[in-house]
């Protein structure tokens, strides 16, 4: 559980997530299945159909995200902005 500064609390997760601290990994495994299960539902996902011109931005902290495959002569082009006084996760 990450405390933000302002007091609020996120969850730190990803595809790859080992274990939850504090929990078992026989614990962990069926509760990360249920809340990637949940946060992964239709109706909580955006998928960007890419288009010439698009830019998309999200909030790196707050979002899950993934990467999908693309054509690789499609000139494909990122930048990664980080914002000063973004707080780590810690």
């Amino acid at each position: 559980m990450w405390h933000h500064l302002s007091g609020r609390k996120s969850l730190v997760i990803g595809m790859t997530v080992d274990h939850v601290q504090g929990m078992s990994e026989a614990e962990s495994r069926p509760f990360m299945e249920k809340l990637t299960a949940h946060t992964t539902r239709a109706e909580n996902v955006y998928h960007h159909d890419w288009e010439v011109g698009d830019l998309v931005i999200w909030d790196n902290c707050g979002t899950m995200h993934r990467a999908t495959p693309y054509d690789p002569t499609s000139g494909r082009m990122m930048h990664r902005t980080v914002l000063l006084g973004t707080e780590s996760i810690a």
